[in-house]
């Protein structure tokens, strides 16, 4: 990694997060996610999510990918609508 880590994203679920991560990896960004058992799974309303890090020196660029990765699965989702 780049530097120290710094969280650049908290995913909503643990798979939303290694979509995320696989793209990050794909455009040469090293990430890793914290899938570290929390006691309050399962506890939604609490807000928590999957921490996505990368290294310090990576985070414009990593926060440039994730927007667009969620923006493209954001119009993935508006087409379906009727």
């Amino acid at each position: 990694m780049n530097g120290e880590p710094v969280k650049v994203f908290d995913a909503a679920n643990g798979i939303e997060a290694e979509l995320l991560r696989a793209a990050l990896v794909a455009a040469d960004v090293d990430a890793t996610i914290d899938t570290t058992p929390s006691p309050l799974d399962g506890l939604t309303a609490m807000g928590q999510g999957v921490p996505v890090f990368v290294g310090a020196d990576d985070v414009d660029r990593a926060i440039e990918i994730i927007d667009e990765a969620m923006t493209e699965h954001d119009d993935g989702d508006a087409g379906d609508e009727e």
